[in-house]
């Protein structure tokens, strides 16, 4: 991981002066300035408790694209946070990740077009009400740096996908049909500029349907602006280590 794009992370970039940021943690994260000094003192090499708490960052983005025939447009929330702790297997270990990154517009089984979610990390899928405990790294994250800001380079490992059916996908568009597709193969980019202010990007996957296999392509452009901070705290104790270790990233 990029030392700029950690400190973007870590909120040292995070510049954004008209959102008065000690009301908005407060707001946004329930234990307040206190829980983010104590994030940046776990991030800076302090003793890790129980649970580590690390800054989430939130965007909301509108994203415009296609699927299953159907055009769309449509609100949504992109969150970014830290590398996260997880569980080690050797049958889907894929390397440590840059970042975390989530994207979320309504709910996949809606049968709306283009309602998706998609983390890399299943811990953080508790923000949309998914698993809570689990330590799954569910994809592939690389970081760089240019003249512009930071950019994010998403794919996702479609090994991980039967522990997490129905929960990293999308809606065809077919309002008749709650069969969500998951998320098996594709790439997402997204770019932070503006100080991280900014975020835009581009969404290229392959979803496939549990019960009948057909895929179906989701392509779209996403644009936003930062609106929130917050926290999601790991407990650090259920992770182990085992199998593939960190290896570099396919």
């Amino acid at each position: 991981m990029t030392k700029t794009l950690r400190q973007l992370i870590m909120v040292t970039t995070f510049a954004a002066a008209a959102l008065a940021q000690d009301r908005l943690i407060e707001h946004m994260n329930p234990q307040g300035t206190a829980g983010l000094k104590a994030a940046r003192e776990a991030s800076a090499g302090a003793p890790a408790a129980a649970e580590v708490q690390k800054p989430l960052l939130m965007w909301k983005i509108r994203i415009e694209g296609a699927v299953g025939g159907a055009s769309f447009k449509r609100s949504g929330r992109l969150f970014l946070t830290d590398t996260l702790p997880k569980l080690t297997v050797k049958e889907t270990e894929n390397g440590n990740n840059a970042a975390e990154m989530m994207i979320s517009s309504g709910d996949p089984e809606s049968g709306q077009p283009g309602a998706i979610q998609y983390a890399t990390h299943t811990y953080l899928l508790r923000r949309v009400g998914g698993l809570n405990d689990l330590l799954l790294d569910l994809g592939y994250v690389e970081g760089t740096t240019d003249q512009r800001g930071q950019k994010l380079q998403v794919k996702p490992d479609a090994r991980t996908l039967p522990l997490v059916l129905g929960l990293n996908s999308f809606s065809a568009g077919n309002e008749q049909a709650e069969e969500p597709l998951d998320i098996v193969d594709g790439l997402i980019l997204a770019e932070f500029t503006n100080q991280a202010q900014d975020v835009s990007g581009t969404i290229q996957i392959t979803g496939r349907g549990l019960l009948t296999g057909a895929t179906t392509t989701y392509t779209a452009r996403f644009t936003g602006k930062v609106a929130g901070l917050g926290g999601v705290e790991v407990d650090s104790s259920t992770t182990t280590s085992g199998g593939g270790g960190g290896g570099a990233k396919r």
